[in-house]
């Protein structure tokens, strides 16, 4: 399903854009090494994906390579995104990040209620007022539903652009179920 999703947005960022090589960050958390498994803390990393769009290329043909981009950038995810900025840019812009503008998130977890005795609790979405990139999609799991939200840069796209946007996915994903 996440693999399906991406795939489904770098169709989007490539209408958008006009571009036929999208490069789109992914965050990454986890350990691998044994030695760190029971140490506290979260591990989360960029990984960057790169992907090659040609007109006659067929969705399930992008989504083998959106697996495969994938698969490959998770075997370099311990190598720390900011040495490989350091590696690959000379000179950086403050104002953008350095390798790419875009970002796909899939949550696969789901928020559960937590229920103490005498005590209730809700999820609590938090507003942010900086967006960290141009474009974030985030999918998360809700039920048997998956939930989607874009955070964007205000600068750059207005409210209506990201309703297109949004219109313009669900469109894609009905496009790949339905066809």
């Amino acid at each position: 399903v996440s693999m399906a999703a991406m795939s489904a947005f770098i169709v989007l960022l490539t209408k958008i854009s006009n571009q036929e090589t999208i490069l789109c960050g992914m965050p990454v958390a986890g350990r691998k090494e044994r030695e760190c498994q029971d140490v506290v803390g979260f591990y989360a990393n960029t990984v960057v994906i790169k992907t090659k769009i040609t007109p006659d290329l067929k969705f399930t043909q992008l989504l083998h390579q959106v697996r495969q981009e994938t698969i490959d950038a998770l075997s370099y995810q311990d190598y720390p995104f900011e040495k490989i900025v350091e590696e690959l840019v000379r000179e950086r812009d403050p104002s953008r990040s350095p390798i790419f503008q875009v970002m796909f998130n899939f949550l696969n977890i789901e928020f559960e209620q937590l229920s103490l005795a005498q005590v209730s609790t809700s999820h609590l979405g938090l507003e942010r007022y900086n967006a960290l990139f141009e474009l974030t999609l985030t999918i998360q799991p809700n039920g048997a539903k998956l939930i989607g939200e874009f955070e964007y840069n205000s600068d750059l796209f207005k409210e209506e652009t990201i309703r297109r946007f949004t219109e313009a996915y669900r469109n894609i994903i009905n496009q790949v179920i339905y066809n």
